[in-house]
């Protein structure tokens, strides 16, 4: 059964729930506290006797037989039997003198307000016919024996009967209506979430559902929202990591190729002695050992990448002096740049510098940053080294005065197997600055990269003081 049927379903058995409730408990609470008579029972009571005693005309003495009998039946009520002209015929409170005219008035005076004032006496008065001369019975009680609640309707013909049932109707059909009214709108609201939910589909853009409203699925429609949007961008990246997987794939094996070809082709030559002259054959060996060390190479940081994502949920972060691991770092470089004429810029302040971070891994960022500035921009004859202590962050630049990167090539500088700065020289894997963002993303914080070609190409470490993961 869908939403719809459900709603009709519980406005009925609610709507029949309520009013047998109503029926029941009004009974309930009749016959445990509010005991007595009312003016329906008085008014059928009085007509029965009176027709009982009409009946009863020809048999002497009958009618007082039969008003004693429901006198003793109900005692809080008392009888008397009138002619048409007052005379007392008989009462069962023992009275026997005849009523005048202004008494009898006086009994159905402010009848019937006395039903409802507390310490009145409450008067009907009932007729038939004994042979051609009227006969009354008049019936009196004190207000406390009735009903302490009752309720009248009285209905002069029942074409009024509508102008009554009308407001009664509206007064319980409104909360309904109203019901029925929120209830659809609920129900297009969840039908268009529930559409949307059907549909969805990652290679088209989402179905998203306009929704003002702060009530519950309000939320739940701009969670749905948000749920698109991420998964939206999920698959995104999932299919550019894909990509970039596919690429990687591609770039290793066009690296390992074709130093692999060249290394079989130097081993034939030498194996087959194809070389008679020595000189030849040292080449080719010098050829073959460097080809090796280059795949070597390539494999060591291809390891180092697989390290850092295996490894950089665990890694042990250690609040240490980093001055002191910069130092070692730029000591170890010294006899490269003196070798190749490069000058060598370092300021590292001489108070220790507290940070938490992992040694061996910001050794092995740092590293990669000094290479490639040497390897790349060693033209310059410049190295500066910076360690610098900001407000939040601890930060390490490696600067060069090489050539520089081109504008459009900056922001993929830092992808795996990305070689774009071929004007600066040298041979590498496009690897290193990719490990130095891994690092720099395994410490909380990041790295960035300004370059003015022929001034100044610099990168610069940012890592946070106080780590959260430390």
């Amino acid at each position: 059964m869908n939403l719809r049927g459900k709603l009709w379903l519980l406005l009925f058995s609610s709507s029949l729930t309520s009013l047998l409730l109503l029926i029941g408990i009004a009974a309930v609470i009749g016959w445990l506290f509010n005991q007595g008579y009312t003016h329906q029972s008085l008014n059928a009571f009085g007509q029965e006797l009176a027709r009982q005693a009409e009946q009863s005309e020809a048999e002497a003495g009958r009618t007082v037989e039969l008003l004693d009998d429901f006198h003793r039946s109900h005692p809080a009520i008392e009888l008397a039997w009138l002619r048409a002209d007052g005379q007392l015929r008989y009462a069962t409170d023992g009275r026997n003198v005849d009523y005048d005219i202004n008494e009898l008035m006086n009994l159905f005076v402010n009848m019937p307000a006395y039903l409802w004032e507390e310490g009145e006496q409450i008067a009907l008065l009932f007729d038939w016919q004994a042979g051609e001369e009227q006969q009354f019975l008049v019936m009196t009680l004190a207000n406390d024996a009735m009903q302490g609640s009752q309720i009248f309707v009285y209905i002069q013909d029942y074409a009024q009967f509508g102008q009554l049932l009308l407001p009664v109707a509206l007064f319980i059909l409104t909360p309904y209506v109203f019901a029925l009214i929120f209830f659809l709108r609920l129900n297009r609201r969840l039908t268009a979430l529930n559409h949307a939910m059907k549909t969805f589909d990652t290679n088209d853009a989402p179905l998203l559902i306009e929704s003002q409203s702060s009530d519950e699925i309000g939320q739940l429609t701009r969670s749905f929202n948000e749920m698109a949007n991420r998964i939206r961008a999920n698959v995104a990246r999932i299919e550019e990591l894909d990509a970039k997987r596919k690429s990687l794939i591609a770039d290793v094996s066009h690296d390992l190729r074709t130093p692999l070809t060249m290394i079989i082709g130097y081993a034939e030559s030498l194996d087959k002695h194809l070389l008679k002259n020595p000189a030849e054959q040292q080449k080719y060996t010098t050829n073959l050992l460097r080809r090796a060390k280059y795949m070597d190479d390539l494999l060591q940081k291809l390891l180092e990448i697989a390290q850092i994502d295996k490894y950089k949920q665990h890694i042990r972060f250690v609040r240490q002096d980093i001055g002191e691991t910069i130092r070692l770092i730029a000591a170890s470089y010294i006899p490269i740049v003196e070798e190749k004429g490069i000058d060598f810029d370092i300021h590292i302040p001489e108070e220790p510098l507290l940070s938490a971070y992992d040694a061996s891994l910001l050794e092995r960022a740092v590293h990669n940053l000094i290479e490639n500035a040497i390897q790349y921009g060693g033209e310059g004859r410049y190295l500066g080294i910076f360690l610098k202590q900001e407000e939040n962050h601890v930060t390490i630049t490696v600067a060069d005065r090489g050539p520089g990167i081109d504008a459009e090539k900056q922001k993929l500088i830092f992808e795996r197997f990305y070689r774009g700065a071929k004007g600066r020289g040298g041979e590498g894997f496009g690897l290193g600055l990719a490990i130095v963002q891994e690092v720099a993303n395994a410490h909380n914080g990041y790295v960035r990269m300004t370059s003015q070609p022929k001034e100044e190409t610099a990168f610069t470490l940012f890592l946070p003081k106080n780590n959260l993961s430390g």
